[in-house]
């Protein structure tokens, strides 16, 4: 605690070096894969182009809690905390996943005349979920016993995105270009979280 920590009306100076002794397993496992296509065709008149990729990441990361159960016995003493039992150690369990999906088809037409251009379509879906899970810990293991789960909170992150795009080139001169363009985007997200064991039962 830092000098000068104060809880209510208890003031606690600062009490010699910090000490802390991990209760909990917290390994981190993280599993990345990526995947990428492009394909292209030549029309003569144009030149096609599809590229489209894949990015799945998967993370589950383990955070021992011991130090904060100490914390809420501390304020059970000052009558700050509601009375029940605290586990003796304690680890939060996130896993989360990320998946992108992505594509894009252009065309680029190459006319022998003064005007030529670009029209594509691009797409992509990212779909993101995280979840915090706090357990009591085996103290003869240090990893999560399933069955005294304290807490569980759901997040989930979808986002989906669509657009139409193009441009012309008017060459009117060899050193004078006009250029236009146009593009339509669309964007829908949908957040959603739950709260599936609330903390201790607390809410």
């Amino acid at each position: 605690r830092p000098y000068g920590f104060a809880i209510g009306s208890n003031f606690f100076p600062a009490d010699g070096a910090r000490e802390y002794s991990q209760f909990s397993s917290t390994p981190r496992y993280d599993d990345v894969k990526i995947y990428a296509l492009t394909g292209q065709h030549n029309f003569g008149w144009s030149d096609l182009t599809v590229a489209t990729s894949l990015f799945d990441r998967s993370i589950t990361d383990y955070q021992d809690d011991t130090t904060s159960f100490r914390f809420f016995e501390y304020l059970q003493g000052l009558g700050a905390f509601p009375p029940f039992t605290v586990p003796a150690g304690g680890v939060s369990v996130s896993p989360e996943n990320t998946r992108l999906f992505s594509t894009e088809v252009r065309l680029n037409t190459k006319f022998d005349g003064p005007i030529n251009g670009v029209v594509g379509v691009y797409y992509d879906d990212r779909d993101n979920k995280f979840s915090t899970n706090v357990f009591a810990t085996d103290p003869a293991t240090g990893n999560p016993q399933a069955a005294t789960q304290i807490d569980e909170r759901n997040f989930k992150d979808i986002t989906k995105d669509f657009a139409v795009f193009g441009e012309a080139t008017w060459r009117i001169t060899s050193q004078l270009s006009l250029l236009g363009g146009l593009r339509y985007y669309d964007d829908t997200r949908d957040l959603t979280s739950a709260t599936q064991i609330p903390f201790f039962g607390l809410g």
